[in-house]
């Protein structure tokens, strides 16, 4: 229900990796919303790094219900692997994922550079506004 004069807050995912800041708009499906719920005031590090196809998080400290479904990523893509780690895919992969966010406009090429070089320090959080 829409009350008239009321502005709905919205929240982004927040992806900083060194002094660059990335945003993800959240998926509208149980696992995001699960994510909103428990991710809020903590700060995820990855600290997995393939740097091949994906850059993920290590264990997190709860899990999150799993909604699968046949996808072919994108760039930039976030998802839940597992039940319990967040992954942002740098390539396009076709299989059983659920999508949590997106990250739009980025190349592979970029997020490569961005969360390649080295050790860059790399937090995930959530921003609200309206």
């Amino acid at each position: 229900m829409d009350i008239p004069g009321y502005i709905r807050p919205s929240v982004v995912l927040v992806v900083k990796a060194g002094d660059r800041i990335l945003y993800g708009h959240l998926e509208d499906n149980p696992s995001a919303r699960a994510l909103i719920e428990n991710l809020n005031p903590q700060i995820l590090r990855p600290i997995t790094d393939s740097c091949g196809s994906d850059k993920w998080t290590g264990v997190l400290p709860f899990s999150l219900p799993r909604c699968d479904e046949k996808i072919t990523t994108e760039p930039g893509d976030v998802i839940l692997y597992g039940s319990d780690r967040i992954a942002i895919l740098f390539d396009g992969i076709t299989a059983e994922f659920t999508r949590l966010a997106r990250i739009s406009c980025i190349s592979a090429e970029i997020l490569r550079e961005i969360f390649c070089a080295g050790n860059t320090p790399v937090e995930i959080f959530l921003e609200w506004g309206e």
